[in-house]
């Protein structure tokens, strides 16, 4: 399987634009604030519409530019994810919203992986994760596993 080249997916996602997603910022804050069954139905769509950030390490990767905006992750690379544990030890993914959400939390070594929302349940699945949490730093949103598959549409 190996090596793997960075190149578009097919989706929609246009990797020369910042990821920003200002409607989920917006409903997470009216969920935490009203918590009502309208801003839940918010929050969910949201979170279904959003592009996320992952964090990953990539001190462990060799790679090597094989054009314009274009790398080839070579064997034997290595390189991690960040994540969080809760107060109850449950190991959460981290995803946040936009860069400046990342750059105020992650770590100056790590860099940011474009994730879809619809490929979050198989990152949790593959990953051993207990959930996710969006935004660690600030008005941060766990999703517990039993909740994955029913937010991000995928089976857990």
């Amino acid at each position: 399987m190996w090596p793997f080249k960075k190149k578009s997916s097919g989706s929609n996602i246009d990797v020369n634009k910042p990821v920003e997603n200002p409607d989920l910022v917006a409903a997470i804050q009216n969920h935490a604030n009203h918590n009502s069954n309208e801003s839940t139905v918010e929050l969910v769509e949201a979170i279904r519409k959003a592009v996320f950030l992952a964090a990953i390490d990539e001190r462990g990767l060799n790679k090597q530019e094989i054009g314009k905006g274009e790398i080839e992750i070579q064997k034997g690379s290595k390189f991690g994810i960040l994540e969080v544990q809760d107060s109850d030890n449950r190991r959460l993914l981290t995803l946040f919203t936009d860069w400046k959400e990342f750059q105020n939390y992650a770590p100056s070594h790590f860099s940011g992986l474009i994730m879809p929302s619809n490929q979050v349940s198989s990152y949790v699945q593959t990953g051993s994760y207990d959930g996710v949490v969006i935004n660690p730093g600030g008005n941060a949103l766990p999703i517990y596993r039993n909740l994955i598959a029913h937010i991000f549409g995928e089976n857990a």
